[in-house]
């Protein structure tokens, strides 16, 4: 089993908004996706073309955008963005 990568928020204030906005249900899907991914690397990913670096995660409708941010003693998983699929790209 992989070491978990802390979890960093790019934009707090815009991601805890979109969050708070969602139903439980959606909310709670995203906060797994996002848990099991630092945790174990497992997840619905794709690598984005065009942003160098970045990464996408599917959790139903929505779309995760993230990064990794890589130091010689650490690791994070960075996520930029939290949307409905076709508003999170622009």
């Amino acid at each position: 089993m992989s070491v978990p990568h802390p979890v960093l928020i790019g934009n707090p204030e815009r991601v805890s908004k979109l969050l708070r906005k969602l139903n439980k249900k959606d909310r709670d899907a995203i906060v797994d996706a996002i848990r099991l991914l630092a945790r174990e690397g497992k997840g619905d990913i794709v690598k984005l073309k065009g942003q160098l670096g970045f990464w996408r995660l599917r959790v139903g409708e929505f779309r995760v955008v993230f990064c990794y941010l890589l130091n010689v003693d650490s690791s994070a998983l960075v996520v930029k963005e939290i949307g409905p699929r076709g508003d999170v790209y622009k």
